[in-house]
């Protein structure tokens, strides 16, 4: 599991006082359906097409649950009710049903959902931004050796989080850096979830 980038940005402060600062998470890539029925299927026995059904079946049972009127709770994970309003301006007395509309879903997670991502989460200073990916193999390189120091492999996730690149630039770079001749990196499909090793190429 990868560590979660962070930037630090300074806000405005209309007081004039000492400068004030937040924090952000940096490249919050989106992890696919593909990519996480992957992982689940190498962690589990459930099968990719049956990860599929499961959440095609709660998706229903979501819409249906919520379109009654009622909250939907699920446990581990947290509950789902429906978020309403008006969709023009009117007069409280002449609101009607006609004039409400559905403008989403609100989400509250579950406490215990929360406290497993704060057991697990770490947080490093982001240094390269969706902006800033590195544009050179001496870079990517560096960044390897960097992530290595404490890893034994690397996901083609982690690759492109690392990086901040798109899926399918991280996976041509991956490619290209086991297709060399003096390969700094190999790459492992034999277990459902493919893994990139670092050689001892990387590191002359």
């Amino acid at each position: 599991m990868g560590n979660i980038a962070y930037d630090i940005y300074e806000i405005p402060n209309m007081n004039g006082d000492e400068k004030q600062y937040r924090v952000r998470v940096v490249r919050p890539l989106t992890r696919s359906f593909e990519d996480i029925k992957e992982i689940i299927h190498s962690k589990t026995s459930f099968s990719p097409g049956g990860i599929t059904g499961v959440t095609e079946s709660l998706s229903a049972m979501i819409a249906e649950t919520l379109s009654a009127g009622e909250r939907m709770h699920i446990d581990g994970i947290g509950y789902f009710n429906l978020a309403i309003n008006i969709n023009r301006a009117a007069n409280n007395k002449k609101i009607t049903a006609k004039d409400i509309t559905v403008t989403g879903i609100n989400f509250t997670p579950d406490k215990k959902l929360v406290q497993k991502i704060i057991e697990n989460a770490t947080f490093e200073k982001a240094v390269y931004s969706s902006q800033s990916a590195p544009d050179s193999a001496e870079k990517i390189i560096e960044g390897l050796i960097e992530f290595f120091k404490d890893k034994k492999s690397i996901s083609r996730f982690e690759f492109q989080h690392l990086f901040g690149m798109t899926k399918a630039t991280a996976t041509r770079r991956l490619n290209v850096l086991c297709g060399l001749p003096e390969a700094p990196l190999r790459k492992d499909d034999r277990n459902r979830l493919t893994c990139y090793y670092p050689t001892d190429f990387l590191y002359e």
